[in-house]
């Protein structure tokens, strides 16, 4: 059971439809999962699978979907870091969930360079809108790849998603939620 199973689903049971509008530009399910099989081809050939992190900490676009579901397909886990963090804590949660690869914009590749600076762990940078030296580019990661992607099974009770708590009384926490824990909530929430 892989939670981006639920996209696959999606399409065979309701087939095309817009999913989402950003910027006055729609989106179609279709389309997006065509991306994220795209960039999980390129996630695959840095060498990001099942048992890795990958970081997240982008605002709100199309990318940041797209980067979620070419993650789980990996049967890797998404760390979805608020993009208004500080360096400081960023780099707490790069160390403590032991991500091995960011995925940012361009406003927060200087950000995430300096939390990620000397810490052994951080093997890759992508960067989702445009190029940057040093770094990978999400549309460049997306041509090598095929609009088909052999989803990677997961078990019901391996980590889908580690979220960081606020850390108001102390270190933030990860709270670590399962395929099952999210593909039930989803399912649930679909049937009500």
């Amino acid at each position: 059971m892989n939670l981006a199973q639920l996209a696959t689903d999606n399409i065979k049971q309701f087939g095309e439809y817009p999913f989402l509008t950003y910027n006055d530009r729609d989106y179609t399910n279709v389309e997006v999962n065509r991306m994220a099989n795209r960039l999980a081809h390129g996630l695959k050939s840095l060498g990001v699978g099942a048992g890795q992190s990958v970081v997240v900490s982008m605002p709100n676009c199309p990318e940041v979907i797209v980067s979620y579901q070419a993650i789980l397909k990996n049967g890797a886990m998404v760390i979805p870091v608020l993009f208004l963090l500080g360096v400081p804590e960023v780099r707490y949660i790069l160390q403590d969930s032991e991500a091995t690869t960011i995925i940012t914009s361009s406003m927060l590749l200087d950000k995430m360079r300096e939390a990620a600076k000397d810490l052994p762990n951080i093997k890759h940078i992508i960067v989702s809108d445009g190029e940057a030296s040093g770094v990978y580019s999400m549309a460049q990661l997306m041509q090598q790849g095929s609009d088909e992607f052999e989803m990677v099974e997961t078990n019901a009770d391996d980590v889908a998603v580690m979220i960081y708590t606020a850390g108001t009384t102390g270190r933030p926490k990860g709270v670590m939620l399962t395929h099952y824990n999210l593909y039930s909530n989803a399912k649930l929430a679909y049937v009500t």
